[in-house]
C-alpha cells in the first residue's frame, strides 16, 4: 500500500509540475480519451469473459477513473478558475505534533567574573553568517538597500510590491537571490515591521510549509480573490526548556499563491495597528505595476549614537552615586560576557540608585540590564519593595516599575535564602491609553535582603529567567 501511495503522489506531483509551466492548456480531449478508452476496453472484455480477464477489467476501471481524476486536478491547477479552487486545499502551514519546537538545543551563557562598577571587556564577536546572494549589492536581510526596480532586474520571476503603504510605514529596501526575494517596510522607530518574501511556487509537495504549534489558530483568508492562510504567534523559549508556541506573540503571518508566486507576508510589532481585514487588504494590494510616491525612511544622522540616551541617563560613576545616595552599592560580581557596565545614577525623588549594563554583543543595541537598589529602613516608603497590581489608569500614581497589571503572572522564586518575585511584561502606550503587554522581552525581578530592596530589570531577548536569578545571587 505504501508503494502505491508513493506512486500516486509521484504522478500527482509530476503532472502538477508540468501543468504550472503552461496556464493555457486544454485537457478535456485527454480526459475524454481516457474515459472513452476505459469504456471501450470494458465492453470488449465483456464479450470474452473469463475469470482472469474479469479480474483485469476490475483493476483497469479504477485505474482509468484515477487517471481521469488526476487530469481533472491538473486541469483545475492549470486554469485561473482552477487556481482559485486549488488554493482552498493547499496547506500553507504545518501543525506540529504538539506546541513544542522540535530539535531544541539550549543555549548556554558564557559567564565572567566582574569587578563591580567597572566595564568588562567586549566579548568575542559572533561569527558572521553568510548573507543572501545579492548582499554585496543589495545588503543583508536586516538592512536591505535595493529599490524594487533594481531587484526586478536580477531575478527571472515577477516581483510584486505593496500598492498601498499604511501611514507611518516606510520602504526600506529589497535583497535576496535569484530564487527568493525579501522586501522590508518599517516605521521610523522600528516598533513595526512588514517583511515580504516572494519565490516561484514549485507546484509540488516538496515546498514544505513552515511549522506552527498544534494549537495554532490557522485561519483561511481571501486575498485579492485568492484563498490563503493566516496565523498569529511564534515559538518562544524562556530558557528553562524547549521553545513553545506562543499565540499572543506580535507576529502575524499570511501565505498565499498568485500567478505562480508563493508570498509570505509577516507583520511584526503593534505599529501600525491592523486587524485581520486590514492586513488581508494590505496583502491584496500587492502589485507588479510601478508604485509612485513610495515613502522612504527619513535620513538618519550618521553620527547619531543609539546609546546617547542611556549614556546621559547613567552618566555617573559608582563612587559619585554612592556619595549622592549615602549608601554603598551592591552590584553583580558575575555576568554574561555580553553585558558590560555603562554607568550609574541616583534618583533623589525615588531614593533609588541604579547601574546599567549594556548588551554589547551587537553594535547599536540598546538592550541591557538595570540593577536598582534602595535601603528599606523598616518603613513603608520603599519604591522597590514588591509589585502593586492595577491598571494603566493608576500608572502615574506609582513609582516606575512598581505597578503591574492585575492580569500579570507573578512567579515566586528563590534567591539564595530569600524569596523574590519575577514578572514578564510591561506597559505599552496606545491610542487607548496604557495597556499591559505580557511580552517576555521585558523581565523584572524584585527581592529584599539585608535591609535593602533590589530590582533587576532586563529589556531584550538574550537574558532568560534563570540567568537573572544567577546574576541576582552574585550581587555583593
Amino acid at each position: 500500500m505504501n508503494n502505491k501511495n508513493e506512486t500516486i503522489q509521484s504522478i500527482l506531483t509530476h503532472l502538477t509540475e508540468e501543468a504550472v509551466t503552461s496556464r493555457k492548456i486544454d485537457l478535456w480531449p485527454s480526459i475524454r480519451a481516457h474515459l472513452q478508452a476505459s469504456k471501450t476496453d470494458s465492453m470488449q472484455k465483456d464479450k470474452n469473459m473469463n475469470t482472469n480477464k474479469n479480474n483485469q477489467r476490475r483493476m483497469r476501471v479504477p485505474a482509468a477513473i484515477l487517471a481521469a481524476f488526476i487530469l481533472v486536478v491538473v486541469f483545475f491547477a492549470a486554469t485561473p478558475l482552477g487556481n482559485v479552487w486549488a488554493q482552498s486545499i493547499l496547506q500553507f502551514f504545518t501543525r506540529g505534533p504538539n506546541d513544542t519546537m522540535p530539535g531544541y538545543t539550549a543555549e548556554t551563557q558564557t559567564w565572567v567574573e566582574q569587578t563591580p562598577g567597572q566595564a568588562a571587556s567586549t566579548p568575542t564577536p559572533f561569527p558572521t553568517q553568510p548573507g543572501p546572494a545579492f548582499a554585496a549589492k543589495c545588503g543583508d536581510l536586516s538592512d536591505p538597500t535595493c529599490a524594487i526596480e533594481e531587484i526586478r532586474g536580477q531575478v527571472p520571476f515577477t516581483i510584486y510590491q505593496l500598492g498601498t503603504i499604511p501611514e507611518g510605514l516606510y520602504y526600506v529596501g529589497a535583497t535576496g537571490s535569484p530564487v527568493q526575494v525579501h522586501i522590508k517596510y518599517r516605521n521610523n522607530d522600528q516598533s513595526g515591521l512588514i517583511l515580504i518574501d516572494e519565490e516561484p511556487w514549485s507546484g509540488s509537495l516538496d515546498q514544505k510549509p513552515p511549522q506552527v504549534g498544534a494549537s495554532a489558530d490557522i485561519k483561511s483568508v481571501t486575498i485579492d480573490g485568492i484563498t490563503g492562510e493566516y496565523v498569529k504567534g511564534s515559538y518562544f523559549s524562556d530558557g528553562s526548556g524547549p521553545a513553545k508556541w506562543n499565540p499572543n506573540a506580535d507576529l502575524e503571518t499570511l501565505r498565499w499563491v498568485k500567478d505562480g508566486i508563493l508570498f509570505t507576508l509577516e507583520k511584526m510589532g503593534k505599529q501600525p495597528p491592523m486587524d485581520l481585514d486590514v492586513l488581508t487588504a494590505l496583502a491584496g494590494s500587492m502589485t507588479k505595476e510601478p508604485v509612485t510616491g513610495v515613502p522612504t525612511l527619513p535620513a538618519q544622522t550618521p553620527t547619531e549614537d543609539p546609546l546617547q540616551y542611556l549614556r546621559e541617563r547613567y552618566a555617573q560613576s559608582v563612587d559619585q552615586v554612592q556619595q549622592s545616595a549615602g549608601f554603598k552599592l551592591s552590584l553583580p560580581t558575575r555576568l554574561p560576557e555580553t553585558l558590560t557596565f555603562l554607568g550609574a545614577r541616583f534618583d533623589p525623588d525615588q531614593k533609588t540608585a541604579a547601574a546599567f549594563y549594556w548588551f554589547n554583543a551587537f553594535s547599536g543595541s540598546t538592550d541591557g540590564l538595570s540593577v536598582s537598589e534602595q535601603p528599606t529602613n523598616g518603613t513603608n516608603d520603599c519604591n522597590l519593595c514588591g509589585f502593586v497590581l492595577g491598571d494603566g489608569t493608576d500608572l502615574d500614581k506609582q513609582a516606575p516599575g512598581k505597578l503591574i497589571s492585575k492580569d500579570a503572572k507573578i512567579n515566586l522564586v528563590q534567591i539564595g535564602g530569600v524569596s523574590g518575585q519575577y514578572v514578564e511584561g510591561g506597559w505599552s502606550g496606545t491610542d487607548k491609553g496604557w495597556v499591559w503587554d505580557a511580552d517576555p522581552y521585558n523581565r523584572s525581578l524584585r527581592w529584599q535582603a539585608n535591609g535593602t530592596a533590589y530590582e533587576l530589570s532586563y529589556f531584550g531577548g538574550e537574558i532568560e529567567k534563570e540567568d537573572m536569578l544567577t546574576i541576582a545571587q552574585s550581587i555583593k
